[in-house]
């Protein structure tokens, strides 16, 4: 008896998540009759026609959706290839500005800072992003491996990718090669 309980439940939770998950899916789907106006001001407050019933006693979950399930909309599929929706160009990527991520400690932020001031005057297309561990010690949770080599820089090109990593770095002429090759020099 208490396994038949076990696998209702179990039931029960997967029908209902499954319910979460189409409701996401189809309430977040753009309304083919507002096309050009806003998504989220036709969604109504209402119940959906399309949300399971509830199991009433001695009825087990998968009964109570059984008409649901089976009044449940028809799934879209993507559009074929050469068909009018799809995009006839592809999008370039969007370019941003290379990020010289540089993670020092208070002692190191003074010993590097000439050079960084230099860095920044010599290339003022490149966003310097100076990172303190000291003053955020979290740094070292999302970025482990600088941990105990500092100063590290973590180099990112236009298109926001890792180009370049120098670990226990001053040498200022590797880091500008490292900048040079963000920015496809």
């Amino acid at each position: 008896m208490n396994k038949k309980k076990i696998i209702i439940a179990a039931a029960a939770v997967i029908i209902a998540a499954a319910a979460i998950i189409a409701v996401v899916f189809t309430s977040s789907a753009p309304d083919k009759n507002n096309s050009g106006k806003n998504p989220s001001s036709s969604q109504s407050t209402a119940p959906s026609e399309n949300a399971p019933e509830q199991a009433t006693p001695g009825q087990s979950p998968s009964e109570s959706t059984q008409k649901s399930d089976t009044e449940a909309p028809a799934k879209t599929e993507a559009p074929a290839a050469g068909s009018s929706t799809e995009k006839q160009t592809a999008e370039p990527e969007e370019k941003v500005a290379p990020t010289f991520m540089y993670f020092v400690n208070d002692e190191l932020e003074k010993e590097t800072e000439a050079m960084i001031t230099e860095l920044k005057k010599e290339h003022p297309e490149v966003v310097f992003d100076i990172k303190n561990v000291d003053k955020d010690p979290e740094l070292l949770k999302n970025f482990s491996l600088v941990d105990g080599k500092l100063p590290s820089l973590i180099m990112l090109d236009t298109s926001n990718n890792i180009c370049g990593f120098e670990f226990s770095c001053t040498d200022k002429s590797k880091l500008e090669e490292n900048i040079k090759k963000a920015l496809g020099n």
